[in-house]
């Protein structure tokens, strides 16, 4: 088989040998190559991999990230919820198809405290206390 030469992603020239054990006439003549010649490329890309892809929605212009978030699609409703507990909790079976509550107005049945927060543009839930950290993550409080 003969040298073959390549363009790499950085506009480099490279000489290529074929692979030692390659067949010929029955294998493509290009060897076997990673898929960057460069470390630093992998490195950014698998970097880029870990990032949370952002989403958005086909009928309103929210936007969010995140493995957990939930946006409602329903007609009128187009509300982000940082769990799907959260979404869960503002759909009601009321109607053909289910209704939507509004969040700004519902409250936990003990305390009468709101049961979500408003916070960048997504629906929370309300902050843990310094003991609840401490109980679900361990240290001082």
């Amino acid at each position: 088989m003969e040298k073959l030469t390549q363009t790499t992603a950085q506009f480099a020239t490279t000489t290529l040998e074929p692979h030692p054990n390659a067949f010929s006439g029955l294998e493509s003549p290009w060897p076997v190559q990673p898929p960057y010649p460069d470390e630093k490329v992998a490195q950014n890309d698998a970097l880029t991999a870990k990032r949370p892809r952002l989403n958005t929605c086909g009928g309103c212009d929210a936007r969010w990230k995140g493995a957990k978030v939930c946006h409602c699609s329903a007609r009128g409703c187009h509300q982000t919820f940082s769990t799907v507990t959260l979404f869960d909790l503002h759909r009601s079976a009321e109607g053909d198809h289910g209704s939507c509550k509004d969040p700004a107005t519902m409250r936990n049945g003990k305390t009468g405290e709101p049961l979500m927060s408003f916070r960048e543009g997504v629906w929370r839930g309300p902050a843990m206390t310094e003991e609840q950290k401490v109980a679900k993550y361990g240290g001082k409080a």
